[in-house]
């Protein structure tokens, strides 16, 4: 379900950028999602994913959505430097969507 939410978004932003460029406004920045975690649920038993987090950089600025477990890891994994993160947003308080926000 996050990762509809995510696509939905990324789908809306390109949307409103090609309508800005249709009206004359100046190009958009790069958009990028990197998915960082992807796993559901607080268990960590399964070691191929990872709990919850997102990048979402639109030019120079950084947020992230949700910081799962091993968010900070797969940061530095994905050439991302934690100290460049703007923003952090999260979609609710459980744990396997905030146990990596004091490394973020």
């Amino acid at each position: 379900m996050f990762k509809n939410r995510v696509a939905m978004l990324a789908v809306c932003m390109l949307a409103q950028s090609h309508l800005a460029i249709a009206a004359g406004a100046p190009a958009p920045q790069e958009i990028k999602i990197v998915l960082l975690g992807t796993k559901g649920g607080p268990s960590l038993l399964n070691t191929d994913r990872l709990p919850q987090a997102t990048a979402l950089t639109i030019g120079d600025k950084i947020w992230l959505i949700d910081a799962g477990y091993g968010a900070s890891l797969q940061l530095v994994k994905n050439g991302i430097p934690v100290r460049n993160i703007n923003t952090i947003l999260l979609t609710h308080l459980h744990s396997d969507h905030i146990l990596d926000i004091l490394h973020c």
